[in-house]
């Protein structure tokens, strides 16, 4: 292997470590975290539409009880 083999190598080798120790520190130090408003955000969706398909029961068992009675 020629050097220049060697020190491509080398230089490849420390990018692949390079982008490793990045995705770590992404990870330990809690940058994929959601933020707290999104968090908030996220609930507040969920809650909606469980009340939406909540109310949506509600109405056809109370639609369908008037058209049978």
């Amino acid at each position: 292997m020629a050097k220049h083999e060697i020190e491509l190598c080398t230089l490849e080798s420390d990018k692949r470590h390079a982008r490793y120790v990045a995705e770590r520190n992404k990870i330990l130090f809690g940058e994929n975290k959601k933020s707290i408003k999104d968090k908030i955000v996220d609930t507040v969706m969920v809650g909606m539409l469980v009340w939406c398909f909540a109310l949506l029961m509600v109405y056809t068992v109370l639609l369908i009880y008037a058209f049978f009675n």
